[in-house]
């Protein structure tokens, strides 16, 4: 059968956008500190994978490499001249040191956030490329199977219904399922089979009306009692009012 997208999971792909970009980002910043060592070696996946390994020695054992074949050239022989011009690699190698630990804390997990999955990431000549199109596909949801098919259609199906019938429900005016969720409301589980609540039909649809019914008769209720305690204020009123003298 064909295959069929049934679901694109935006919010998960949104977010490993975000971070293939900054993963991205990260690479293009450690070439860049490559490219400035010249080490002899053109920036490349399997550099990249290396570095990620070994970190800062596989880096260092190159510069070290380069500069002893220079000290080599020039016929410097001397050990302690040597070592007093191989001393300041540290210095030299301080920036691609702080790219190094960039790309690390962004492709690889951490306690709190799982790392960019650097499959999905092209390191070509001259270029770093988040492979997007890839990306999305992992966050897209297919059926192709006969099985798959009617599964997925019996329960859109299921889900259709239901939701037409939550309208009608919220039509009648009744909206609080209270903890339980919309379904439990008006099903129940049996024998591992869902049983409609018959009796809940007429509570729900009749609901609105049984609530006008119950705030007319509060507001009776309530006007009888205004009434009734008006009606005994007068009559203390006219026990307590002071007895005229005759005459006066």
């Amino acid at each position: 059968m064909e295959k069929k997208l049934i679901h694109t999971d935006e919010k998960t792909y949104n977010d490993l956008l975000i971070k293939g970009r900054q993963a991205k980002l990260a690479i293009e910043q450690l070439k860049e500190e490559w490219d400035k060592l010249d080490l002899g070696t053109v920036f490349s996946d399997t550099v990249f994978r290396h570095i990620l390994s070994n970190g800062m020695t596989y880096i260092a054992s190159l510069y070290n490499e380069g500069q002893e074949k220079q000290l080599d050239k020039l016929k410097i022989m001397n050990p302690i001249m040597r070592q007093n011009m191989l001393a300041g690699s540290e210095a030299v190698l301080k920036p691609i040191s702080a790219a190094v630990a960039k790309v690390q804390k962004t492709v690889e997990p951490n306690l709190t956030t799982a790392g960019f999955d650097l499959n999905y990431i092209c390191i070509g000549p001259g270029k770093v490329e988040v492979l997007e199109a890839e990306l999305l596909e992992t966050c897209q949801t297919y059926i192709e199977t006969a099985a798959e098919y009617s599964l997925y259609n019996k329960l859109e199906a299921l889900r259709t219904a239901f939701n037409e019938t939550l309208k009608e429900v919220q039509q009648a005016g009744y909206t609080d399922y209270g903890k339980r969720n919309a379904l439990e409301f008006f099903v129940e589980q049996e024998d591992k089979t869902l049983e409609l609540q018959p009796g809940i039909i007429s509570w729900v649809l009749n609901y609105r009306r049984k609530q006008e019914e119950q705030s007319e008769r509060f507001n009776r209720n309530l006007n009888r009692a205004s009434a009734i305690l008006t009606y005994s204020a007068i009559n203390i009123d006219s026990i307590y009012q002071p007895t005229r003298k005759i005459g006066a």
